[in-house]
This record gives structure tokens, sequence and C-alpha cells, in this order.
């Protein structure tokens, strides 16, 4: 190796890379690549691919200068034993060649940089920080708290862990994460209680369900309190939550959707005697609660504060959906009110519901979200004149005015 640096030094100023700068610039390479491994993934697409792109253009650039580090001769085709032998004129073109291995070097060192700045984060944005529990990435608006988990974590006045098939003597539920509950219905008193009751499926009928405050109901019995074994059911399907004065059911984004009294719903209230269809099971709800029974389901005749949308861009550019109903339905199946066949509008997608005296608008956990002036929606958010809502690629203006309406649920 010393012969051949011997013959070549008098063609090139360049030797002095060619030993421990070479080496420990590829083993930054390496450990970047490493590094790059651990920490890329919760970095956006655009940094993962300048980040790869960079480190890699880097390696290919620098790797020229570790293999004539450790194998100068070899590199270049000379046998190291008969170098004497070698015409002199040989050497120049060597040197030359050593020089623009230095020239591709410092454009290599440019490009580690760059990736470097990538691998450290400071090119691109984060993901979002994964819930440690249902591994979603958490949005910034969430303060640190998942709703999904919120909405799924268990508290006191839960309904307990019921399945199908799974009851005690008195025929209720009394499973909860695998201990006895004591519930008011248990007792066999039915005072200040809601339950459901199963009227019509594969199996079940005749079974009682106490329904609590909260009630989540679907296939899987990891993220619902209600299982129902049947695959028309999705493994989240819906549930049924106590809001202000009475109970609203609510379709979680199903595959087949929710049906309250063979409507279609993306949320309803419920009242005593309603028949709720999930997949192939029908369930009647049952309440002794004085105050459902002075709930409103018609409103007629009244002057109501009117309101409608128009549409901005997109396929229903210019179309005015006035809202004559307390419950109006986005999405892409043809049930909706309003219809927006594109295929980034879910089945099910949004809707806004009037409680007599404002408008809210709810996401249905629609996959591409649900957004008013470029917030996502995350549950329940009261709806302002002249606000723009986004569903997909269709936008829509929300506008109100004082109008006389016939409002039928």
């Amino acid at each position: 190796m010393n012969t051949f640096w011997t013959m070549v030094e008098p063609f090139t100023n360049s030797r002095w890379w060619f030993g421990p700068p070479a080496l420990a610039t590829w083993a930054v390479v390496l450990v970047l690549f490493g590094l790059a491994i651990l920490r890329l993934h919760q970095r956006n697409k655009p940094a993962i691919i300048t980040t790869a792109l960079f480190l890699s253009s880097a390696a290919i650039l620098l790797l020229p200068g570790v293999i004539v580090t450790l194998w100068p001769a070899t590199a270049f085709g000379i046998d190291i034993q008969s170098i004497n032998r070698i015409p002199t004129t040989t050497f120049p073109a060597v040197g030359q060649s050593l020089d623009q291995i230095v020239r591709m070097a410092y454009v290599g060192n440019g490009l580690l940089l760059v990736g470097s700045l990538g691998v450290f984060g400071v090119i691109g944005t984060r993901k979002g920080t994964a819930c440690p529990t249902c591994n979603r990435d958490m949005h910034p608006s969430w303060q640190g708290v998942c709703p999904e988990c919120q909405l799924m974590s268990p508290n006191e006045d839960e309904s307990p862990l019921m399945r199908l098939g799974d009851h005690s003597a008195s025929g209720v539920p009394i499973t909860q994460f695998g201990n006895p509950v004591h519930t008011e219905l248990l007792e066999g008193s039915i005072n200040d209680s809601s339950w459901l009751e199963v009227i019509d499926g594969p199996s079940g009928v005749g079974e009682r369900f106490a329904v609590g405050t909260r009630l989540t109901i679907g296939r899987d019995p990891n993220e619902c309190r209600l299982v129902l074994d049947d695959e028309s059911v999705s493994s989240r399907h819906a549930y049924i939550e106590r809001d202000q004065k009475a109970f609203v059911i609510y379709d979680w984004g199903s595959r087949n959707g929710t049906f309250v009294n063979d409507t279609f719903v993306a949320y309803q209230s419920l009242q005593d005697g309603d028949t709720i269809q999930i997949g192939r099971v029908t369930i009647r709800f049952n309440t002794s609660e004085q105050f459902l029974e002075d709930t409103p389901t018609l409103m007629e005749d009244q002057v109501l504060s009117g309101a409608r949308f128009v549409a901005i861009g997109g396929r229903l550019d210019g179309g005015i959906y006035p809202i004559t109903r307390l419950d109006v339905h986005f999405g892409r199946a043809q049930h909706n009110d309003i219809v927006i066949n594109t295929p980034n509008i879910s089945r099910q997608h949004a809707s806004v519901r009037f409680d007599g005296s404002d408008y809210y608008l709810l996401d249905s956990d629609a996959p591409n979200g649900t957004w008013i002036d470029d917030v996502r929606v995350l549950g329940k958010t009261r709806l302002q004149p002249g606000q723009i809502i986004r569903l997909g690629e269709q936008q829509f203006r929300f506008e109100l005015e004082e109008a006389s309406h016939v409002v039928n649920n």
C-alpha cells in the first residue's frame, strides 16, 4: 500500500482524504442509517423520502473513497507485486481519478449533512404521537386525550360487558370485565332504568341488557360492551349514550348501517319502544324515565331559525340544500339526505342535527374526516353562519336565516 502511494503522490495532493477521514465519514453514514430506521417512522412521508434520498446519495458518493482507502491498488486494477514495472504514464491518470473521488466526497458530505437534518427531525413534520392504547395518531387538538379510547374506557356508570346468551337467572347480564356488577335492574326494580330487549335475530331472543349511561355495541368484545356475534355486525357498530335528557344512538361508521324504526340513522334520540336494527339483530329500546315521554319528535308550524347548505365547488357546485329536518345526513349511499357520490366520501360520512335552537355537525368516524374552516370535527361541533364545511373534496357554506318551516323527524 505504501508503495502505491509513493508512486502516486507526485501527481495528486489528495492523499490526506484516503485514510481516517474517509473511514470516519462512512461510519457516520452507517450510524445515520441506523438512526433513520429507528426514528423516521415517526415522520411524515415527504420527510422520509427526502431523508432516504439524501442519505442514499451520500453513501453512493462516499463509497469510492472508502474502497480506495482500504484497497488502493486493487481499486485501480494495479498488481502491487509488479507495480515497479508499470509505466509512469499510468500514475497521472490515477492521480486525476483520486482528485475526482475527493470532489465526489465533498458533494457526498453536503448530502450527508442534509440527510442528518432529516434524521434528527429538522426536515418535515411529525406524523403525530401515537396513542399507546389504540395506536391512532394523536391529533394536536386532542390535547393528549384520545377520543377513541376515552369513549371506550370504562367508568362506574357504564353498562356491563354483555353477550347474547351470557345472562343471569333474571335474564340480565351480570359480567363486567370478569367481575360481578350490581345494577338496579338486577334487583328487579325498573324505575329510572333503561334497557334493550332482543326481539329478533339468530340468537338471544328475549334477553335484556342494561344501558347505563353508555353502551357500545359491536362484534369485537375488546372494543364493545354489548357483543353481537353476527358477521353482518361491524367490530364497532354503534353506541348508545345519555345526552342531556335523552338516550341517543350513534352509528359508528358501520359497514351495514344502523336503523331505528326501519330508518337509517347516523344518530337518533331514542323513545320508549323504538326498534333498533343492527345487522340481523333487532332490539327494542325500553325506558321508564318520564322525561323521555316529553321529548318532542314532531314540530309543526313553528318559526325556527331556518338554515341551508350551499355547495361550493366539487360535483355539487352551486347546489342549495335547505334544512327541513331535525337530522340531515351526508354520505355516498343513496339513503342519505345529501348524496355525495365520490370515492373519498364514506357511505355514512356526517350529519347535522337541530336541537330546537342550534345546529350541530357530527362526524360519523369517516376515514377522510369532516372539517369546519379547515379544523377537523371530533365528535359534535356547533355550527355558525358562514362557516365552510368540507367532506372529502366537497365544500358547503352554512347559511342561517329566519324562516317558517315544517320540521318532521
